[in-house]
C-alpha cells in the first residue's frame, strides 16, 4: 500500500488517500496494521499538526511503515520564507505560507520547521536516510517555499 496523507482531490493512481476532509486524521492510523504500507507521502500536512503532536504523527507514520519503506514529507521552509521576507519581497501570500491559508477550520499551521528542525523529529520518530527530496505528485511540494525530505524506515 502507498499511502498519500492530506491528498485531497489530487490523488495520484496506486495511491491510496488519507484525509482529515474524509474524516481520517494524520495523526490516527490505527486502522492501519504495523508494517502495512510501503510508502508514505505527506505534502504539507506536517504543519497543520499542532507542535505537540508532530512526533506523534511521525511515529504513527513509522509504526505503519514497512521496513525499508520510505516517508516523502514536504513543509513550508520557515528560513526560506523568512529569507524572502526580510529580503523585501512583496508577495501578500508570505504571511499564509507561515500561518496557513486559514480558509476553513483545516487551513491553519501550528508548526514551523527548518531542515534541521524536520531531521531532528524524524530522527526521534524512528526514521533514518534522512535527504533532500525532489518534488513529487500532483500536491504543493512543487511550490517555491517547499522544504522536501525523504526518511527510511530502517
Amino acid at each position: 500500500m502507498r499511502l498519500d496523507i492530506g491528498a485531497g482531490d489530487a490523488l495520484e493512481d496506486g495511491w491510496v488517500s488519507w484525509d482529515i476532509k474524509d474524516g481520517r486524521d494524520a495523526v490516527d492510523l490505527s486502522l492501519i496494521a504495523d508494517g502495512s504500507v510501503d510508502e508514505i507521502r505527506a505534502s504539507h500536512v506536517l504543519e497543520h499538526i499542532p507542535m505537540a503532536g508532530t512526533l506523534v504523527a511521525l511515529r504513527e507514520w513509522h509504526r505503519v511503515l514497512r521496513s525499508g519503506g520510505r516517508l516523502f514529507v514536504a513543509v513550508p521552509d520557515f528560513a526560506r520564507i523568512v529569507g524572502e521576507m526580510l529580503g523585501g519581497r512583496l508577495d501578500p501570500n508570505l504571511c499564509r505560507y507561515i500561518m496557513g491559508g486559514q480558509t476553513d477550520e483545516h487551513d491553519f499551521h501550528y508548526a514551523i520547521f527548518t531542515g534541521s528542525i524536520l531531521t531532528a523529529y524524524l530522527r526521534e520518530a524512528g526514521f533514518d536516510r534522512i535527504k533532500p527530496a525532489k518534488a513529487e505528485g500532483p500536491n504543493t511540494s512543487r511550490h517555491w517555499c517547499s522544504m522536501n525530505v525523504e526518511a527510511y524506515k530502517p
